[in-house]
């Protein structure tokens, strides 16, 4: 695909403004539309030199579409896009369910176009590393792996109504982590959780704070930790274990730098995701545009949307059940 690319970036949030700077801010591409039913979002688009639309007229115009709306609006707008026959990434995850993700999963399959799922934390450049790490052998085989992920403080009510549970929402990046840094499945899943202190939680089967135990298909463990309450800031960490060493992965110091003096040591904590993982989510659209010129293949496909989706799934069960959960079964 020659550049400079055409680019409609559908959803106009908080997430999709910044992919659609990050995208505005790289040579090889242009984004031509901004698409969302909010007319604010036309002073947006003006200001990147874009048109604005509220709807998916503008889709057949372009190269390839970014998808950043709301979950539940997924289904819509990337089978608005493959419709108009337009590449595809899409935000995770890929549906609200996995009878969705898998439906979707399928349209996305049988449509033959470039896709790819925004699994941002692989372009993280210390997760990078460690993922190297791992293929090197320098770990040796590896035994257990924890990811935490921490939020300062829950989402509103509206949000957790239609996000799909602490697993999908919040742990979905670590379940990714999880398969990409190991090579290996997960096949078993046995969680538990509690509502904390945002007891509205407890209406749409939601927890505040999550954890599970998951088993790997070559017989290494795992942990999740999954907090929407740590009240000093956002907290993503991950380490891994082998029989020849042991990697960890984050900080949570933004700017990373300690303090001392004669009251103690200072730090000021990551307030966001946007702030810790804003590298990631550059190197990500840039190289979302990159493959497509280049006709690379996706590096985080429909089928590991639909893998990590089966894990949540599995880790929801689990929770609802009080028992451990196969994925894929009982």
């Amino acid at each position: 695909m020659r550049a400079p690319l055409r680019l409609a970036v559908v959803g106009a949030g908080r997430m999709g403004r910044r992919h659609a700077e990050n995208l505005a801010a790289t040579s090889a591409c242009r984004v031509a539309w901004i698409v969302d039913p909010d007319a604010s979002a036309r002073a947006f688009a003006a200001g990147l030199g874009a048109g604005w639309a509220p709807d998916y007229t503008p889709l057949r115009d372009v190269d390839a579409v970014v998808c950043v709306c709301p979950t539940a609006l997924h289904p819509q707008a990337v089978g608005a896009a493959l419709d108009a026959g337009k590449d595809v990434f899409c935000e995770k995850p890929l549906a609200l369910g996995l009878d969705a993700t898998r439906a979707l999963a399928e349209r996305v399959g049988a449509s033959g176009r470039y896709f790819q799922i925004g699994f941002m934390r692989r372009y993280d450049p210390a997760y990078a590393a460690a993922w190297r790490e791992v293929r090197a052998g320098g770990l040796g085989r590896l035994r257990h792996l924890l990811a935490v992920s921490r939020d300062p403080q829950p989402p509103p009510e509206s949000y957790v109504r239609v996000s799909g549970g602490i697993f999908l929402d919040l742990g979905i990046h670590d379940i990714d982590l999880l398969r990409w840094l190991s090579d290996e499945e997960i096949v078993e899943v046995h969680a538990q959780g509690n509502v904390g202190e945002a007891a509205y939680l407890a209406r749409y089967g939601d927890v505040e704070e999550a954890q599970a135990l998951v088993r790997f298909a070559g017989g290494a463990t795992g942990t999740m930790l999954l907090s929407r309450a740590s009240l000093y800031g956002y907290d993503v960490r991950t380490e891994l274990w082998g029989t020849a060493g042991s990697l960890a992965v984050g900080y949570l110091r933004e700017p990373a730098v300690l303090r001392g003096d004669r009251s103690g040591l200072h730090a000021q904590a990551v307030p966001g995701f946007l702030e810790r993982f804003a590298e990631a989510y550059r190197l990500e659209m840039a190289d979302f545009v990159a493959r497509l010129v280049d006709g690379r293949p996706s590096p985080a496909t429909e089928a590991d949307a639909v893998a990590a989706a089966a894990v949540a799934d599995a880790c929801q069960r689990s929770l609802r059940e009080g028992r451990p959960a196969r994925i894929g079964g009982a």
